[in-house]
């Protein structure tokens, strides 16, 4: 849902016994619309909500209790994107399914770019009513989009028809915010277990989307060494090439899967022996980029296989 206008609230919606019990966070650095805001929407029923000036005040509060819905202006003091992805990493709190809502400037793509790429259910352009904010609840707790996991994404699927070539698994992600609006409640211990359980398949396919794009990166190298590109071109991919090894040893490791963790932090580190000689590779080194790919995919066919029931 990107949109910056807003239909008039229209009866038959949600209603104040529905939003009683659900946690609402806001974040807005402007003193004025922040209390305005929260204090309407403790009026029309979201008595839980909290409201918070800074991005480091609202990851602290995350930290000791993640809330249903998260609603933040991009202006607010501190990186806002990286603290978002921090929660959909499940880096910041206990629930990275929370439903986020962004409010970012009219016109700027930078920062539609940040609210997309964060991993946002919801990105406005105007700051809205409080009624307004009953509608946005309402519409992505009963028409929220399926979530995908890529390297470096986890958030909803905005992908166009003409962009499904690559297939991504689909995940109908936990949606605190709909349960309490129908009437539903869980423990705190089910709420933990449900997400644990659903983060093993987020990682488990951003595992697989690393090893689609290690391959592609140690191709594009090994293809740029055979015909004889600068040097300096080559360097540039290479560390593109180790950075995204260190991230996939983070994610192994997050998945309790050690081995292929140790297997691209070790292949990240041959790679700094590349850069320090800044010449041609030897025969040794073309052989262990064209090896990377097999061994970490044989890593996780062996965890799977693990996995297995026998």
């Amino acid at each position: 849902i990107i949109s910056g206008n807003f239909p008039e609230r229209e009866t038959g919606m949600l209603e104040q016994a529905a939003v009683q019990e659900i946690d609402f966070y806001l974040g807005d650095p402007k003193e004025g619309s922040r209390k305005g805001l929260a204090t309407m929407l403790r009026g029309m029923g979201l008595k839980n909500t909290k409201a918070f000036e800074s991005a480091d005040s609202l990851v602290h509060a995350i930290k000791h209790r993640s809330p249903d819905v998260l609603m933040v202006t991009s202006d607010i003091h501190g990186d806002v994107f990286k603290m978002l992805k921090g929660i959909r990493e499940q880096d910041i709190g206990l629930n990275p399914f929370t439903v986020i809502s962004v409010i970012i400037e009219q016109d700027n793509d930078r920062q539609l770019n940040g609210a997309m790429q964060s991993g946002a259910d919801d990105i406005m352009t105007s700051t809205p009513s409080a009624g307004q904010v009953m509608d946005r609840l309402e519409r992505v707790a009963f028409k929220r989009l399926p979530f995908i996991a890529k390297p470096d994404y986890i958030g909803p699927d905005r992908r166009r028809e003409d962009q499904r070539k690559m297939p991504f698994q689909v995940f109908e992600v936990i949606n605190t915010l709909k349960d309490k609006i129908e009437g539903r409640t869980c423990s705190l211990m089910q709420l933990e277990d449900d997400i644990a359980v659903m983060m093993q398949d987020v990682r488990a396919a951003q595992l697989e989307g690393y090893g689609h794009k290690l391959g592609f990166l140690c191709n594009r190298v090994i293809k740029a060494y055979e015909n004889k590109q600068p040097v300096e071109e080559i360097d540039k991919t290479l560390r593109v090439l180790q950075s995204s090894l260190n991230k996939a040893a983070i994610t192994a490791r997050k998945s309790d899967e050690s081995g292929l963790a140790s297997i691209c932090s070790g292949f990240a580190g041959k790679i700094d022996g590349i850069f320090t000689e800044k010449n041609r590779p030897t025969a040794q080194e073309l052989k262990l980029l064209k090896t990377l790919t097999r061994a970490y995919q044989m890593s996780r066919e062996n965890i799977s296989g693990a996995d297995k029931p026998h």
